[in-house]
């Protein structure tokens, strides 16, 4: 990307977490912002907070730690783009640009990307809109698309996120700068909703279609807490799996380890089986699957066999 020779706004970034750290990365060198406002989250692996701050430092961009927009911080600025941002705004005005993972009017609501990918969605994208009191009903200032090819990652999907963010990001300040920049309101009959997801949601359902639960576990994935399930009674991480070749069962019984192979055990699904490739336990150890005769999702359930 070029630098434009545009009149140059002064854009206030305010960005949270790993996406927020891609798209400062991608376009303090071409847009750099005049201040960064950021606050730590917790569980951060990347360090994504601490991070952001070396590199303000490093490119002489002012940086403020907050969790709530003030208008003291944005008073001198012309646009204020908010990414991956949790907290209520205190300072709302027509500068203020809210970028969110979805193409909406559909996925409003949290964790779009992660709902979307479970779903097994072939494009994903993301929108920028105006905030409105409604959630993510604004109108639409922008919005890019992409395809999603699987299996894919959540990390590789957020990071792919805030590459088409920050793309989006500099050609709004490209039209704001030439008076183009114009809102556009939302379809409300297209409208549809993501829900937010807590610890309860991270369990994998032996139910579903094995295709189904590759997607989860991709989806759920570092950097969140990853796929469980219950295997001997104590509660493992599942890090990867793949689809493995289903057989014919005359009764399937989702979550029986059907056969152990040297990559992993095959586990029958409700539609298919998946191969388990890497599983961690509590203590961050890998398990190794020794026994055939196991349900998995079961705390109580042992390996006696009932019935030849």
């Amino acid at each position: 990307m070029q630098r434009s020779n545009r009149r140059d706004l002064r854009v206030a970034l305010c960005a949270v977490g790993r996406k927020g750290l891609r798209v400062l990365e991608r376009v303090i060198d071409v847009r750099p912002p005049a201040v960064v406002v950021a606050y730590p989250q917790d569980g951060d692996a990347d360090g994504s907070f601490f991070r952001m701050r070396s590199l303000c430092a490093r490119a002489d961009v002012t940086f403020v730690e907050d969790r709530h927009l003030r208008a003291q911080t944005i008073s001198d600025t012309d646009l204020v783009a908010l990414v991956g941002w949790q907290y209520l705004l205190e300072a709302i005005d027509e500068r203020v640009v809210v970028f969110h993972d979805s193409l909406l009017p559909r996925y409003r609501g949290c964790a779009p990307t992660v709902t979307a990918l479970i779903r097994g969605e072939s494009e994903i994208g993301v929108t920028a809109i105006r905030p409105v009191e409604a959630v993510d009903a604004g109108p639409v200032l922008g919005q890019r698309r992409w395809t999603v090819e699987y299996p894919i990652t959540i990390a590789d999907a957020l990071d792919r996120q805030a590459t088409v963010m920050a793309d989006l990001l500099i050609d709004l300040v490209e039209s704001a700068a030439d008076g183009t920049l114009r809102p556009t309101p939302q379809d409300e009959t297209k409208a549809t909703y993501s829900l937010w997801r807590g610890d309860g949601d991270a369990w994998i359902d032996w139910s579903w279609d094995a295709r189904r639960i590759a997607r989860f576990v991709d989806a759920v994935g570092a950097p969140y807490c990853g796929a469980r399930t219950v295997h001997d009674g104590g509660v493992v991480t599942v890090r990867r799996v793949e689809v493995a070749d289903d057989v014919a069962f005359e009764d399937r019984s989702p979550g029986k380890i059907w056969t152990l192979t040297d990559q992993g055990p095959v586990v029958v699904c409700g539609t298919g089986m998946v191969r388990i490739l890497e599983a961690l336990d509590a203590d961050g150890t890998p398990v190794r699957f020794t026994r055939r005769r196991r349900r998995l999702g079961d705390a109580g359930v042992s390996g006696s066999v009932l019935v030849r």
